[in-house]
């Protein structure tokens, strides 16, 4: 039932639903065992160059987006870096992650990006499959 999904700006209230979201990601670990986890956070959250987005349905935070334009010589163009993108385990494959990613396109266009950039662990099987499915493109670092 993706039409109760509404994506939105995060706001500082969101970091505690932000930061289970990243930890459910697994392989995040380091983040919870910082004495401040939330410091950072709310550092991206201040500046002009992170959009951060979450995914909302029923009042409840179900997934986020965190999108960093950066200036590149590669490509003669901005390009955008997708930091994060997390879905509640149990909502996955319900159009939550590709409508945060309508969203990261978006917010990258905001930025002046002409395009984003993902950069993943070859661990995560499962998110280059769906990012395959919604159109990008893998290659291996060293293709760059």
């Amino acid at each position: 039932m993706l039409s109760s999904l509404a994506l939105r700006p995060a706001v500082w209230s969101d970091r505690g639903a932000i930061l289970q979201l990243t930890l459910a990601m697994g392989g995040h670990d380091d983040v919870a065992a910082h004495a401040d986890p939330m410091r950072r956070l709310g550092a991206l959250l201040r500046r002009s160059d992170v959009r951060m987005l979450v995914a909302e349905r029923e009042a409840r935070v179900v997934g986020f987006a965190e999108v960093h334009g950066r200036t590149t010589t590669l490509g003669d163009c901005d390009e955008a870096w997708l930091g994060a993108l997390a879905v509640t385990p149990e909502l996955r494959g319900q159009g939550i992650g590709r409508a945060l990613l309508a969203g990261a396109d978006e917010a990258a266009r905001e930025l002046g990006c002409t395009r984003i950039e993902v950069e993943s662990s070859h661990l995560r099987g499962d998110a280059h499959a769906f990012y395959r499915t919604v159109g990008y493109e893998q290659r291996n670092a060293a293709a760059r």
